[in-house]
C-alpha cells in the first residue's frame, strides 16, 4: 500500500528563507518527492522542519486523506503500479489542479482553449491557430459568457449550438466550427485522461453522437493554365500592392504552390535550392515534412528582388509586414477606403479583375500548379502529392529509401 507524508527537507532552502512543502510517496520501499504549492518559513517549522502552523497541517492533513482515498479507489490496481505511476495517480491533488475534495475535476473550457491556440501560434501553426479561434468565439457567442465548463459540452449542447451557427446565416461554418472545437476537446482530453490508469477526467463525447454539417464545397481555386499566363505576362498598369502581390503570387506558383507562412519564415537557401519544413504540418509529422524545391531560372529574378539581405531568412516579407496575417492581408487584397467614398482593395483582388478571375487569391496558385501538372503535364497522383508535401512515406519499403527531390524538380520543369 503507498503511504503519504508532508516533508520539509533542509537541502530545499530558497533565497527567501522559505522551503516548499513536499509529499513524499512511499511505494514497494521506493519514495518519491512531489511538490506543492505550500510555501513555508522557520516561523511555521519547529527545529526539525515539522510543520507546526495549524493552517497549513490542516491543509496537508486533508491533501494526505484524499491521496490516500485516490489509492484506495484505485486498490485493485496498486500491486501493478510503480510509485511513479502512484505519483502520476495523485499529481493533480498535490498541485492544487482543478479537482475538489469529491474528486470532481474541473476545466474552463475557454481557458484551456486559449493556452491551446497559443501553443498552435509557438510551433507556427497561424493558420490553424486562427480558425480554432473564431470557433471559440462562436461557442462564446452561443452561451453569451466567456466561460464554459468542459461539462457543459454535451451532444444537446453541440447540436443547439449548429443550429445557432445557421440561423446566424454562417451556413459554411456550422460544420468547421464544431470540428475546431472537437479538436481541442480531444487533446484536453489527451492531456488530463490517463486511460491506462483509469483516471477519466473527462468523460463526455459528444461529438460521437452527432453528425456534424458537410461544409459546402469550395469554390474552384485552380486556375487555367491561360489564366496563370496572363497573371505572369501582364504588363498594364498595376497599383503597388497588386504589383507587389503578383510577385509573391508568382513566387509561390514557380516554387511549387510554396505558402505564404513558409515564404514568410524560411531561412535557407543554398545550393541552388530553397529548404524548410512546412509549417502546416511539420508538428504533425515524424520527418518534419521537410521539402526542398530547386531554385529554376525563372525564379531567379524575383528571388535576388526579394532576397533578404541579412541573410537571416531567405525573403524579405518579414522585414516589411510584422506577422504572417498582415502579409497575406496585403497580397490577397485589404479594402481601403479613399476620399469621396470610394474603396480600393489592390492586391491579387486588383489583378485578378483586370486578368479574368475576380476570385483571385494567393492560395489559387498552389491549387493551379497542382492541377496543371496533373491535367496538362501527365504528372502522377503520387508525384503531384510528394511535390506539395502533402504526406510522408508510410510503407515499410519507403522507410529504406532517401527522399529523391529530383521527382519534385522535373514535375516543375514540366509545369
Amino acid at each position: 500500500m503507498a503511504t503519504f507524508k508532508a516533508m520539509v527537507y533542509k537541502h530545499h532552502r530558497k533565497a527567501d528563507g522559505t522551503y516548499n512543502v513536499k509529499i513524499r510517496i512511499t511505494h514497494k520501499s521506493v519514495k518519491r518527492n512531489l511538490a506543492t504549492n505550500i510555501m513555508v518559513d522557520d516561523r511555521d517549522l519547529t527545529r526539525s522542519l515539522r510543520v507546526k502552523n495549524q493552517k497549513y497541517i490542516d491543509i496537508l492533513e486533508d491533501m494526505v486523506r484524499r491521496c490516500r482515498k485516490k489509492c484506495n479507489e484505485h486498490a485493485l490496481l496498486l500491486g501493478d503500479m510503480t510509485v511513479d505511476d502512484v505519483a502520476r495517480l495523485v499529481a493533480d491533488i498535490v498541485a492544487g489542479k482543478r479537482e475538489d475534495a469529491g474528486g470532481h475535476f474541473e476545466l474552463d473550457f475557454v481557458k484551456y482553449s486559449s493556452d491551446h491556440v497559443a501553443k498552435l501560434r509557438k510551433d507556427g501553426r497561424e493558420g490553424t491557430a486562427e480558425l480554432r479561434e473564431k470557433s471559440v468565439k462562436s461557442l462564446i457567442k452561443f452561451v453569451g459568457r466567456d466561460t464554459i465548463s468542459v461539462h457543459e459540452i454535451t451532444s444537446k449542447f453541440v447540436r443547439n449550438w449548429i443550429e445557432f451557427i445557421r440561423e446566424s446565416g454562417a451556413t459554411s461554418a456550422a460544420g468547421i466550427y464544431p470540428a475546431n472545437v472537437r479538436a481541442i476537446l480531444n487533446a484536453a482530453k489527451e492531456e488530463f485522461n490517463d486511460e491506462d490508469m483509469e483516471i477519466i477526467r473527462i468523460s463526455l463525447s459528444p461529438f460521437k453522437k452527432v453528425a456534424l454539417p458537410k461544409p459546402p464545397q469550395r469554390k474552384r481555386r485552380a486556375l487555367d493554365v491561360e489564366v496563370v499566363q496572363k497573371i505572369f505576362a501582364y504588363s498594364g498598369e498595376l497599383s503597388r500592392s497588386a504589383a507587389y502581390a503578383r510577385d509573391v503570387f508568382m513566387l509561390s506558383f514557380l516554387l511549387v504552390g510554396m505558402n505564404e507562412v513558409d515564404l514568410f519564415t524560411c531561412t535557407d537557401c543554398s545550393g541552388g535550392r530553397i529548404t524548410y519544413r512546412r509549417a502546416k504540418t511539420t508538428g504533425r509529422r515524424t520527418d518534419k515534412a521537410e521539402i526542398s524545391i530547386k531554385v529554376e531560372p525563372e525564379v531567379s529574378a524575383l528571388l535576388e528582388k526579394y532576397r533578404d539581405v541579412t541573410g537571416e531568412r531567405v525573403f524579405s516579407f518579414y522585414r516589411q509586414y510584422d506577422s504572417v496575417k498582415s502579409f497575406s492581408s496585403a497580397v490577397n487584397g485589404i479594402k481601403q477606403k479613399l476620399k469621396g467614398g470610394k474603396t480600393h482593395t489592390g492586391g491579387l483582388k486588383e489583378l485578378g479583375a483586370l486578368v479574368g478571375a475576380p476570385e483571385l487569391i494567393f492560395y489559387a496558385a498552389r491549387h493551379s500548379w497542382a492541377t496543371i501538372a496533373r491535367n496538362r503535364c501527365g504528372v502522377s497522383k503520387d508525384d503531384v502529392s510528394l511535390s506539395l508535401n502533402h504526406k510522408e512515406n508510410s510503407s515499410v519499403t519507403d522507410t529504406y529509401l532517401e527522399k529523391d527531390w529530383s521527382l519534385i524538380d522535373r514535375a516543375n520543369r514540366k509545369v
